[in-house]
């Protein structure tokens, strides 16, 4: 019997339904590719020998329909789902204990959150052209790409073979002009991650564009609405905002010093937003940037954005 843990992509209590989603996306693959059970994260899961493991509901409830998909989807796969997504009413999903854990090969996607960066670099720095071969383009994780062609983006993607049941494709970005654009929030679960350097793009542009029911964005690693206004508002744009809402005035950037926020989505779309800034902009304590991609620097570099050290 194969038992897979998915670290780091299940939802916390208060985060979206597309979060879940995204986690229901990837026990399907794992199934496909033979998994019979698949442990979410966000729960201690007790093993008491060959009695089964009891899994304690989250303090949050959800909807009866999110506990029928889960348990249609492992039933599909003819597997397990083992995690929190269970109802208060004392629904509980079980699995048996002392299974024996074994390694699987996954073909793994190059990560839409982590390109948006270079994306959006590349459509604001002038004459630029960028290629990025093998995005996951998944359409519940691809709403920065639809935000983005909306707001005028020249981004051509040419699919490519899936890689683990999810969609891939090489994409192709040039440099152009945005116009500022009303975000529904029906769009807004799909780019929650993407957030921060969408608020960059949005400076750049045209106009003013609108976010709206991006709430969760305070709950993050930092309050990121926060986060992104006052460090926008540091480098002269205007910007406004709401509880669960943001409108950026674009026109352009200037220089100053922004601060992270100990947030590595940030701290990264402020060094991206240098390309288009009139003056350098320095941004304060940045190294949490590791936490997700140790490699940003030097990627960075290589595509032509000059950093330094303070």
């Amino acid at each position: 019997m194969t038992v897979v843990g998915l670290a780091q992509i299940g939802s916390r209590p208060g985060e979206t339904e597309a979060n879940r989603d995204r986690s229901l996306d990837a026990a399907r693959r794992l199934f496909e590719q033979g998994a019979d059970i698949v442990v979410l994260p966000e729960l201690t899961v007790p093993w008491y020998g060959t009695d089964p493991a009891r899994i304690a509901p989250l303090a949050e409830p959800l909807d009866g329909p999110t506990v029928t998909a889960w348990q249609s989807a492992a039933a599909a796969g003819g597997g397990m789902v083992v995690g929190g997504f269970c109802e208060r009413d004392g629904d509980r999903l079980c699995v048996p204990g002392g299974q024996r854990l074994r390694g699987a090969a996954l073909a793994v996607p190059g990560d839409l959150s982590a390109a948006a960066f270079f994306i959006v670099g590349a459509l604001i720095a002038p004459g630029s052209e960028l290629e990025l071969p093998g995005v996951g383009v998944n359409p519940r994780r691809d709403g920065a790409l639809r935000i983005l062609r909306r707001m005028g983006a020249a981004i051509e993607a040419a699919p490519r073979p899936d890689a683990g049941g999810e969609p891939v494709a090489d994409l192709r970005v040039r440099a152009g002009a945005l116009a500022g654009i009303e975000v529904e929030p029906e769009l807004a679960p799909a780019a929650i991650d993407e957030f921060p350097i969408l608020c960059i793009a949005a400076a750049c542009a045209r106009g003013a564009t609108t976010f709206a029911g991006v709430g969760e964005l305070r709950v993050k690693e930092s309050d990121r609405i926060a986060a992104m206004a006052d460090g926008l508002a540091a480098l002269g744009v205007a910007v406004e905002t709401g509880g669960d809402w943001m409108r950026v005035h674009g026109g352009g950037l200037g220089g100053g010093a922004v601060d992270s926020r100990a947030d590595h989505r940030v701290a990264m779309a402020f060094a991206v937003a240098a390309l288009a800034a009139a003056g350098p902009v320095r941004v304060r304590d940045p190294g949490w940037v590791a936490s997700s991609f140790p490699g940003f620097a030097a990627q960075a570099r290589a595509a032509g954005l000059r950093l330094s050290d303070a």
